[in-house]
Formats: C-alpha cells, structure tokens, sequence
C-alpha cells in the first residue's frame, strides 16, 4: 500500500508543479505542446485544441513542453506527429519568442506553485487538528542511559543555551524541535552551552545512529508539547509561517550541503519512499506533513542554478538578457549535458548511501 502513497504523493507534488509552469505560460499566449506527469513512453494521453495531456511509465517527475524549447521528451514519430506545432505559429507564441521577465516568471511558477501547495497542506492540518503543537523550551527533561549526552555527562534540567558545529557554525536554539532538526544535519561533534542553576557547562558530543527511527541523536528527552487552539483564520497564518520555518531550515540544509555537511542526511528515491512509509504508520495527518515539506524541498532545489533546473534557466535568461544574444546551442548542449551527468552522479551517490542505510 505504501507504494499507491509513494505514487500519490509525487504525483501531487508534480502535477502543482507542472500546473505552475503550464498556467502562466498559457496566461502569457505561450504554445504549450504537451504537459506529462512522469517520464518514459505514454500509458494515457488526451489532446485538446492545442495541449496533448499525458500520463508516462515513470512517475519521477514531468515536464512542460512548450513551443521553441529543446525538445527531448519526443521519443517516437507517433508522438512527434502528435506534438507538432502550427506550421505558422507566430513567434510571439513560442517560449523564447516572449519577453525575459515572462519567461523568468513562467519558470518561477513552478516553484511558487509548490510553496503555495506546502502552505495549503499546512493550513489544512492545523484546521482539522484544531489547533498546532508548541515545541518546548530546549530544557533537557531526561537523559537516556549509554548514549552521547549521558556519557558526556549532561542531566536532566540542563537548559541547552548554545550548540556549536564542527564548521565553527552556531545556533541558539529556541525550542527544542531546533536541537533535534540540526541534529539530524550535523552529524560530527558538537560543543552543546548549557546553563545548570547559575553554572555554564560544555559537553562536546557526537550524535548517534539509531537504526530503528533511521536518525541521528544524543539521547535526550524533551518536556511536553503544548497544545495551542485555533480557529481557520488563525490557521492560515500559522500554516503560512510553519511552510516559511520549513523553508528557511531546507535552505540551511541545502548550504550545508555545499559546505559538505550533512551529506549522510541527503535521501533519493529509496529514502523518500522508505519516510513515506514511515509518515502513513504514524497517520493520515503524518503523511500530509511530509507532502509539504517535500513539496518546499522540490520548489528549493529546482531554483538551484542548474541548468536542467528552473533556477538555472532563469540564470540562464538573465545572462542572454545581459549580453544581448541567445547562448549557441552547442553552449547550451554542454551545460545541459554537463548538469544531467552532475544530477545522474549525484542519484548514483543518494541511492548506494540509501541502499547501505536500509539494506546492509
């Protein structure tokens, strides 16, 4: 059943983000030939006057063909004939025919699409719960026998003040949901500032990984979560800044990535399938908060610079903007190509780590 859940939600996750694109470009009379969720040959397709709509055997992602674009997703004659553009389409009408801050927001659309839908999915959780769950304060309620923060010497009633990285990077946490979050980033020792009755102590800990919740963590226990009522039009703006938090924590996760931090965190297909797994044990409610936090991951990641990606197409506009004249299509070819081996690397990479942490 797991995987009907898997497919569902990526396919959510992509259709908004297609719809993003396909909206906008339609808004600006932009010829849109084909909008496909997945990849691979058709398994369901409809034409209307000027759009085929297809479903395709693999269901890791989809595309937005419109008019004037590289077209790589043409893969037999049948569907060549079938995504043919007007021999007198107008220029105007093509992609790379309208002006680049169209383009730009067509290419943004997709992204915002997928922050919009995280935002939804946030509202409506915290609609139909009634209310949202405060973290408690990062005061240590218990310690757990033989793991880091016990052997280091940590106790129970330790108000944890400051954490800092092996990267010389720091963080005053707020709530204790902060400690467990950048737990699951930092994975090397860490200097942890606690404040015990007018002491300032030092502990340098070394998360542990635990194989039965597949995290990382010091082994310490966190007061009780309060429970904050609220009505629909409280919700909103508390569904709005949760996917901002969400946002702003992918983001550091995504620039420690750069820094080569957190590289054990990083998930492909295996691990996204194998935390959807475990988002359907814990509930309905469970799965729908993974829907939007994948969904700000998906918008975040595709506004990286690129080029494959929407951020670095829209890097890619910016710079022909600039300098007054398209890009040769040998150029594009080697950045196209270069970044498709880069991403091809990069999944070789996120699948063997995820095959070593749930397989062997």
């Amino acid at each position: 059943m797991t995987i009907v859940y898997f497919i569902i939600m990526l396919g959510i996750i992509i259709i908004i983000h297609e719809l993003g694109h396909m909206l906008f470009a339609k808004l600006f009379n932009v010829y849109v030939k084909e909008f496909a969720i997945g990849f691979g040959p058709r398994l369901w397709s409809h034409r209307t006057k000027e759009t085929v709509y297809s479903i395709r055997a693999i269901p890791l992602g989809g595309f937005t063909a419109m008019a004037d674009e590289m077209d790589d997703h043409i893969e037999d004659q049948s569907e060549k004939d079938d995504s043919s553009l007007p021999p007198d389409l107008p220029k105007e009408r093509t992609f790379n025919g309208v002006k680049p801050w169209k383009r730009i927001i067509i290419m943004l659309a997709g992204p915002l699409f997928n922050i919009l839908l995280a935002s939804v999915v946030f509202i409506a959780i915290i609609t139909v719960n009634g209310g949202i769950s405060e973290a408690p304060k990062p005061v240590i309620a218990s310690v757990v026998d033989g793991m880091p923060a016990a052997q280091a010497g940590m106790q129970a009633g330790d108000l944890i003040v400051k954490v800092t990285y092996s990267d010389g990077s720091s963080i005053k946490p707020d709530t204790f949901s902060d400690i467990v979050q950048y737990t699951e980033l930092y994975h090397d020792a860490a200097i942890y500032t606690v404040q015990r009755g007018a002491q300032t102590l030092e502990f340098t800990i070394t998360p542990q990984y635990d194989t039965e919740t597949t995290r990382y963590m010091i082994g310490v226990t966190s007061g009780d979560y309060t429970f904050k009522s609220m009505n629909f039009l409280q919700a909103v703006p508390a569904g709005i800044g949760l996917c901002w938090e969400v946002t702003l924590l992918t983001l550091k996760a995504l620039a420690n990535l750069f820094k080569g931090i957190g590289l054990d965190s990083l998930s492909g297909t295996i691990g996204i399938y194998k935390s959807t797994e475990q988002a359907v044990s814990y509930g309905f409610m469970t799965y729908l908060s993974l829907i939007g936090s994948l969904s700000v991951n998906l918008a975040l990641m595709n506004l990286l610079p690129i080029p494959l990606f929407d951020g670095g197409r829209i890097l890619i506009t910016i710079i022909e903007t600039i300098i007054g004249h398209r890009l040769s299509i040998k150029t594009q070819n080697i950045l196209m190509y270069g970044s498709l081996v880069l991403l091809f690397g990069l999944l070789i990479i996120v699948t063997y780590k995820d095959i070593v942490k749930y397989f062997l």
